[in-house]
């Protein structure tokens, strides 16, 4: 399971080797360096290495520091990565960090994942949502939910 950001370490792990039994992507965050990190409103972040970032887990201002840059060699291409595990993408229409084509194009890549979009923004915490998410996970950690 990974969420915005966090996805890049989620799909690392099967991109680069075994393959895992399942996939669970929220509001996924591939293409962060393409999309962002280069873009001019970060160059400030790239210069002083730090930025206040809002943190959707923690509903609060954080700082990013500085190993966000020091660590995008090894992630600077995920929007190219390939993954063969069965996935699922849950992503929120009104998503205001992650566009949702990002999600339709990984999925356009990825053609036996399933998309579930639902009315919600890059928090993913309405209770239709948390229902979705829970029917995946049960999927995802149970033997009966695979076959």
């Amino acid at each position: 399971v990974g969420s915005s950001l966090g996805c890049a370490g989620a799909l690392g792990v099967p991109h680069r080797g075994p393959e895992l039994q399942y996939l669970v992507l929220l509001a996924h965050g591939l293409g962060f360096a393409s999309r962002r990190l280069f873009s001019t409103r970060w160059a400030g972040y790239r210069q002083h290495r730090r930025l206040p970032v809002y943190h959707h887990a923690y509903e609060r201002w954080v700082r990013l520091g500085s190993e966000l840059l020091d660590d995008r060699p090894a992630w600077s291409n995920d929007e190219t990565w390939q993954v063969r595990s069965p996935l699922v993408v849950i992503h929120g229409r009104r998503d205001e960090a992650v566009p949702v084509s990002e999600s339709e194009a990984f999925l356009a890549r990825h053609p036996w994942g399933v998309l579930h979009l639902l009315d919600d923004d890059h928090g993913l915490l309405r209770p239709e949502t948390l229902k979705v998410l829970d029917l995946e996970l049960e999927k995802a950690f149970t033997p009966e939910g695979l076959g």
